[in-house]
């Protein structure tokens, strides 16, 4: 009897709720600026430079922490198909 494949560790839901996050708050921040626009707003200065700059530092962050989600998993699943192959 084999036993029960073993959940997601730490780091691995760690970093899924970061990744989660850090893009919400990218596509929060697109959708302000959608609506800012949309209303007239001038969206070149006081708090909306901070908002134009949100998206272009999470998404490729996200991306990066992605890859990293997906490293951490793949080579999970190769320690653990060495050791069934024992």
């Amino acid at each position: 009897m084999t036993p029960p494949p073993a959940g997601a560790s730490r780091v691995q839901r760690v970093l899924g709720y970061v990744i989660a996050s850090v893009i919400g708050l990218a596509i929060f921040s697109i959708a302000a600026l959608l609506i800012g626009a949309a209303t007239k707003q001038n969206t070149s200065v006081g708090v909306w430079q901070a908002v134009n700059f949100v998206p272009l530092l999470a998404l490729p962050l996200g991306l990066i922490l992605v890859l990293v989600l997906l490293g951490i998993t793949f080579a999970r699943r190769s320690r653990a198909a060495k050791d069934d192959g024992k």
